[in-house]
């Protein structure tokens, strides 16, 4: 009975479990399974003929429930006229409409919060098109190109828009030069670079990516108390920017947003920001000194990477993450002020930074020197266990 039993077994083996990764394709769609646990799947893509026509795409497939589009799905399916979302959709991947140049019409559901980088790019006849108020992201060049949309509204948890998100829009072409608006969002601007000095409107929430990229010969730029959010390289390159003031109302800095700004000497992060991006005050050459508030906890890769002249440094004590090349060559830094607790806290080591033979002095709590010394002893810096448990410096 035994071996009868092993032979069946043999002929008809178990079916093997599904896992994260696996794909399979249900009427000509193929869909990605992401999360076993939740049964949820991403639809990658099409196979066999170009799909054409109306594209509903199902709320669940194989008892999986679909909650993404990925990256490059549907695009330059140039036949498709019509897409259909289904509720519970989140994410709308990179590309994943890009270059559908006969898409008319697409129904996206209130759940999706994600319309990631160039998303729409180049779908120059879309016309009926709403973004839903569940929207948090809007990537970069998300809909550049969308000549047939002569309208956009932005919903109010919109935290992030990328660069040139609306480019070559239909809305955009009825735009005079200047500094562009969309709803309560700086977008970027039209025609010649602004110069000299800007007022940015009172009531604007966020400035979007790459809105004042490489403006030379921006000088002052003032920033009213209701913008929350900085995006990528928004200044990057203003290389004779001189003085910009950053309100409280500032939560998030992204990556790279004040990248070359040689002339500026000061800046202030507000108390409110809980990171500092990858390169974001990286090639400021002319800042003097800096102060990481207590809200921050995370520094990242090469942020104040090339700050040739600055000389102090004071660290929150909110710090547990210093990234690689954080201070990377910036060999004049003499004194830094650290109140970040040295259990809690992750410091690379970077082999380019501060003052050669560990001359750059580190204030840390005077008990907390020891700790300092045993965990980062590989850092080119001398701990001194100057500050009182106030952070004040003893004499």
């Amino acid at each position: 009975m035994e071996i009868l039993l092993s032979l069946i077994k043999s002929l008809f083996p178990d079916k093997p479990s599904p896992k994260c990764g696996d794909v399979f394709i249900v009427e000509g769609l193929e869909y990605k399974i992401t999360n076993v646990a939740s049964k949820t799947v991403e639809l990658t893509g099409h196979v066999g003929n170009e799909p054409t026509g109306i594209i509903v795409i199902p709320e669940t497939v194989n008892d999986y429930s679909v909650n993404s589009i990925g990256c490059y799905a549907f695009s330059e399916c140039r036949k498709i006229t019509s897409v259909i979302i289904p509720n519970g959709v989140t994410t709308i991947g990179v590309k994943a409409f890009m270059k559908c140049s006969g898409l008319t019409s697409i129904i996206i559901p209130n759940s999706v919060t994600t319309i990631d980088s160039f998303a729409f790019y180049g779908c120059s006849v879309l016309t009926y098109f709403m973004i839903p108020n569940s929207v948090t992201l809007i990537g970069d060049h998300a809909f550049y190109g969308c000549a047939g949309i002569t309208t956009f509204t932005i919903p109010n948890g919109v935290t992030y828009i990328g660069d040139h998100a609306f480019d070559d829009t239909g809305w955009y072409k009825t735009l005079s030069d200047g500094i562009i608006y969309l709803d309560n969002w700086l977008i970027g601007y039209k025609g010649s670079r602004p110069t000299g000095e800007i007022t940015i409107r009172n009531g604007t929430k966020g400035i979007a990516g790459d809105a004042f990229l490489f403006c030379e010969d921006l000088i002052t730029i003032t920033i009213p108390n209701s913008v929350t959010v900085i995006g990528y390289s928004a200044f990057k390159g203003c290389c004779r920017l001189t003085s910009i003031e950053l309100p409280n109302s500032v939560a998030a800095i992204g990556h790279w947003a004040f990248s070359g700004c040689h002339s500026l000497t000061n800046i202030t992060i507000p108390n409110g920001v809980t990171s500092i991006g990858y390169w974001t005050f990286s090639n400021c050459s002319g800042l003097r000194s800096i102060i990481i508030p207590n809200s921050v906890t995370h520094i990242g890769n090469e942020a104040f990477k090339s700050c040739y002249y600055l000389s102090s440094i004071t660290i929150g004590n909110s710090v547990t993450y210093i990234d690689k090349g954080v201070f990377a060559w910036c060999s004049d830094i003499k004194d830094i002020y650290c109140y970040a607790d040295p259990k809690a806290l992750t410091w690379y080591k970077d082999d380019d930074a501060f003052k050669y033979n560990k001359q750059t002095l580190c204030h840390v709590r005077a008990d907390m020197l020891d700790a300092y010394n045993k965990k980062f002893n590989n850092i080119n810096v001398t701990f001194v266990g100057d500050l009182n448990n106030e952070g004040d410096r003893m004499n």
